[in-house]
């Protein structure tokens, strides 16, 4: 009984330090991004985990401002390196401790498409304590530094807008719920038997009053983006997330949003796939038109998006292969003429109401 007593108080020390520990670095990381709060943004520490049978889980905090909405985990590991797309703490990899958080942010995407906003504006954060000079993607889940995280909530820029803001912080209000510690903990000891832990992370130098206000201003000046870019009509959130067992077909009439749909869908595709999107229209003017607003919505998975020409992709294709095109307008306006001349016998053509020249 005595061994196992003693066996009972290692671990209940061992368990006391590593929340003291994780108490002092979590206040630490919400005192770095404690002035977001003079330009707009809502700090939401110690929140409940929606769903999670886990007695006193809980979000360490949650940010939700101009630049969107940011779930932030801190971590006070040491010894930490990222390699492909995997994070190891020494030898031991260490990835899987953030696939909770990364549905977390999944399922809060979801949620939020419920008001209109889209799931590039859900952002998972894992901070790593007393460390700086860190970003790096680990699944959808973003790795920083300490030092690093308040120019990296504020670095998306002006996304939304006060009222979508004050939409969005409702639900976020409502899902996330206020961590209520249970009172059933039996913690009658005579005195203490473990004092308050000093900090044993390396800390990261404290940012200047110079970097604070430059990690502030870099977002509060950068322009505004189009609304459609972070806010939709629900119906086209929940769209451009949806999941489909094949080839998918919009149909709608000008300016119901259709190309819209299209980019918040590659956007969706490239965070959480494995290879390229491809983006086609038939018109050859304008996948450069359509690069130039994706890489202002989406510039995280902006390489990742190709967009051309179905005409440029075919010759393309083709070029690879070793097959010679050679486009002939004469010949090709002749064949045109004489599929015309026959569209009395029927088909696509003799059914058409359109004119030769549409």
């Amino acid at each position: 009984m005595a061994e196992a007593h003693e066996q009972a108080a290692a671990e209940a020390r061992d368990a006391a330090a590593r929340y003291g520990l994780a108490g002092i670095t979590e206040s630490r990381v919400a005192g770095v991004l404690a002035p977001l709060a003079a330009v707009g943004y809502t700090l939401l520490p110690d929140r409940a985990w929606p769903g999670s049978r886990r007695s006193g889980a809980q979000v360490d905090l949650i940010v939700v401002g101009p630049s969107g909405v940011h779930i932030v985990d801190t971590k006070a590991w040491k010894e930490v390196s990222i390699r492909g797309g995997r994070i190891f703490r020494g030898q031991a990899d260490v990835s899987d401790d953030l696939a909770n958080m990364a549905d977390l942010a999944h399922n809060t995407e979801a949620l939020l498409a419920e008001v209109g906003l889209g799931a590039l504006e859900v952002h998972a954060v894992a901070v790593l304590a007393g460390h700086r000079g860190i970003k790096e993607k680990v699944g959808p889940v973003t790795v920083i530094g300490e030092h690093d995280a308040l120019r990296h909530v504020t670095s998306p820029g002006a996304r939304l807008t006060s009222h979508q803001i004050d939409l969005v912080l409702r639900r976020v209000l409502d899902h996330f719920p206020v961590l209520r510690t249970s009172s059933a903990i039996d913690v009658a000891v005579p005195e203490p038997v473990l004092t308050r832990p000093t900090d044993p992370v390396d800390a990261a130098e404290l940012m200047t009053a110079e970097e604070v206000n430059a990690a502030l201003l870099d977002g509060v000046l950068e322009a505004p983006i189009e609304k459609w870019m972070s806010f939709l009509d629900p119906a086209q959130a929940k769209l451009a997330r949806r999941s489909f067992n094949g080839p998918a077909r919009i149909r709608g009439s000008a300016g119901t949003g259709k190309t819209v749909v299209g980019l918040h869908r590659a956007a969706y595709l490239a965070r959480g796939g494995q290879g390229k999107v491809l983006f086609t229209t038939f018109v050859k003017t304008l996948p450069v038109v359509l690069e130039n607003l994706f890489g202002r919505m989406a510039p995280e998975v902006a390489h990742q998006v190709e967009f051309t020409s179905i005409h440029k992709l075919a010759l393309g294709i083709l070029r690879d292969r070793g097959a010679s095109v050679r486009i002939d307008p004469k010949a090709a306006d002749a064949a045109f003429s004489e599929a015309w001349a026959g569209r009395g016998e029927g088909g696509a053509l003799g059914s058409s109401r359109m004119s030769s020249d549409y």
